[in-house]
């Protein structure tokens, strides 16, 4: 059996058989492997760097803009 097949097929079977998710993580064909938890608080600080959480009444004072300019145009 040629050494890569051998190399594959022990590669399939450890993948299969974790329970960790495979992440591209950026622009190279490199694969890493971690938990879910991981996953998901890298990810939350990633997003969470460059997009704030809103105040409250934001949306609300947004929706109403938009009603007084649909006003303003009979739309």
């Amino acid at each position: 059996m040629d050494p890569f097949q051998k190399q594959l097929e022990s590669d399939v079977k450890t993948i299969k058989e974790s329970s960790n998710l495979f992440i591209f993580a950026d622009k190279t064909s490199n694969i890493y492997s971690m938990s879910k938890e991981k996953y998901d608080k890298i990810l939350m600080e990633n997003v969470t760097k460059t997009y704030h959480k809103a105040p409250s009444k934001l949306e609300d004072c947004i929706n109403l803009e938009a009603k007084n300019i649909s006003k303003t145009y009979d739309i």
